[in-house]
């Protein structure tokens, strides 16, 4: 048996598909021969009167008269059939590499010595931000190849281990980092296969280990599904290209709450803490509270918007002392994104999320600049649910 089918997922952050090579055989060798016979050849007309002794001359025998004529300016067969291959491998690149430009991604300009970061077997072609294209012999065929540059191949393979870095460098949640990386991957690779099918490959999926199966062309057209990928793929790596602010900003309730425990759970290597922001109806103003540090910081005003979401908890507190949790909802992103901007390495979440990543009833405790202790409950307000992202 053979080698079987060649297919890699390369740690979790890609995948491959196939694509058949031609296999010039004898019969397309001989016809290239007698194509080249041609440019020294009367017609066939005019060869059948010039041998006339010859009985019933037919057109198998002019082809062999032909292939005589060109056999002197021919390649070997062993030549002709590595020209071939080297055609369509060039041809091949270019079409991959053309379909990277069109998703905005460099072109590999160093050759086929330069390797793609996801596996050096594979030619570097294509080279995105998040993503790589390349390719590899295999047998008689060749392998595409899509997978992570030098740090994504990590992140989308193994984002649990790589969470720390994940949050500090995008505000996403592993989750949503890995989820959104996963679908980028996966419509690059179909972008680039219809760019070859398009142009006549063959492109083929793994059925079982020794066998495959053809990719059909998609129903709604090559043109329609290429231009609904190109608007896909630059969605997904504006999200994939959020910065750290933006990507907090804008994470779901459970995402945030992922990225809270995420921080809390103490196994991953990253600078970032939680704050939580709180109103301290002493001084009046809107404070982050950090409870892994019991640290109080960035006190800021606090506007209309604000009092109108907590006036009726002010109004009739037990203790004047408690201070009282800022809820996120629709009414209050905004001030979330300002404290975001102002917590620097600490990721702003609302009390209820950080109850969510840590069960139980989050106290304020903390110690002030002269090194006084103080403990004070928070009172929760009500949670209004966000419209959905």
């Amino acid at each position: 048996m053979g080698v079987g089918v060649y297919t890699n997922d390369f740690n979790g952050s890609g995948g491959t598909f196939m694509v058949s090579a031609a296999l010039p055989s004898d019969d397309d060798y001989r016809s290239y021969v007698i194509d080249l016979g041609r440019d020294y050849a009367d017609s066939f007309d005019a060869w059948k009167e010039s041998v006339a002794e010859t009985p019933d001359p037919s057109e198998s025998d002019y082809e062999d008269y032909l292939f005589e004529l060109g056999e002197d300016d021919a390649l070997s067969i062993e030549a002709w059939r590595q020209d071939q291959v080297d055609t369509e491998v060039e041809n091949m690149e270019y079409l991959i590499a053309e379909a990277c430009k069109k998703l905005s991604m460099s072109v590999n300009a160093g050759g086929r010595c330069s390797r793609a970061d996801f596996d050096d077997e594979f030619v570097l072609v294509g080279d995105g931000r998040h993503v790589q294209v390349g390719w590899r012999n295999w047998e008689h065929d060749y392998v595409i190849g899509i997978g992570g540059t030098s740090k994504t191949k990590y992140w989308g393979g193994e984002p649990d281990a790589y969470a720390g870095e994940i949050m500090e460098e995008t505000g996403l949640a592993p989750s949503a980092y890995c989820n959104t990386y996963a679908d980028l991957a996966s419509k690059v690779s179909d972008y680039v296969r219809l760019s070859l099918m398009v142009d006549g490959f063959e492109c083929r999926f793994r059925t079982s280990g020794y066998t495959t199966d053809l990719y059909e062309a998609p129903a709604e057209g090559f043109e329609a599904a290429l231009s609904a990928l190109e608007t896909q793929i630059a969605s997904l790596n504006d999200c994939l290209s959020t910065d750290f602010e933006d990507g907090l900003t804008e994470a779901t309730d459970i995402e945030r709450v992922e990225i809270a425990k995420e921080i809390l759970s103490c196994d991953h290597n990253t600078v970032l803490r939680a704050a939580v922001p709180v109103y301290d109806p002493v001084q009046g103003k809107l404070n982050l509270y950090a409870p892994t540090e019991s640290k109080i910081f960035a006190a800021v005003p606090m506007n209309d918007i604000l009092r109108a979401e907590i006036a009726d908890i002010i109004s009739d507190l037990p203790n004047e002392e408690d201070y009282v949790s800022i809820p996120r909802n629709e009414n209050t992103l905004k001030v979330f994104g300002d404290l975001q901007a102002k917590a620097m390495d600490h990721v702003v979440i609302s009390v209820d999320e950080w109850n969510a990543a840590e069960p139980g009833d989050l106290q304020i405790d903390w110690v002030d600049d002269n090194g006084n202790h103080w403990v004070a409950g928070i009172v929760m307000g009500d949670k209004q649910a966000l419209p959905t992202p």
